[in-house]
């Protein structure tokens, strides 16, 4: 087992935790991959993806941009899923991006903090149709700047 906070950070750790941070979002599960959607704690999940990029080699300072895919699955009440709660919570992610992002981020574990400097709107949301599950699906991307808190 290693020390607390000896593990370098990973991308998608640090969008998460960004993510979890943001108290709109509250209730929505948040991931790197999707689990059965009985599982979920809510009717809407995030799914979280890393863009493939190139890193700065001359500076501690990392820009990834994360594809968000916003899934919703249809409730008890109705068959349709739920399309617009799906555009809803992107929006709000994308809301969260024009306000104040610099945070120090905690990661689970032992990965070490991080401490993000700007998180910046990438992509506007669309949706995605025909998904093959039958969910609703709405995907965006943000770029998150940060650089390990020593």
């Amino acid at each position: 087992m290693t020390a607390p906070g000896t593990l370098q950070p990973i991308a998608p750790l640090v969008a998460i935790g960004w993510l979890e941070g943001v108290a709109t979002l509250a209730g929505a599960d948040i991931t790197q991959s999707p689990k059965d959607e009985a599982s979920w704690s809510s009717d809407i999940a995030i799914v979280v993806t890393v863009v493939p990029g190139s890193p700065d080699p001359y500076t501690p300072l990392r820009s990834t941009v994360f594809q968000l895919d916003v899934l919703g699955k249809a409730g008890t009440d109705s068959r349709r899923p739920p399309l617009n709660r799906c555009y809803e919570t992107a929006e709000r992610v994308m809301a969260a991006c024009d306000a104040g992002t610099a945070r120090r981020v905690v990661l689970p574990g032992d990965y070490k903090a991080v401490r993000v400097t700007d998180v910046s709107r990438d992509r506007e949301p669309y949706r995605l149709p025909n998904d093959p599950t039958g969910w609703a699906r709405v995907v965006t991307q943000i770029r998150i700047t940060y650089v390990v808190d020593e």
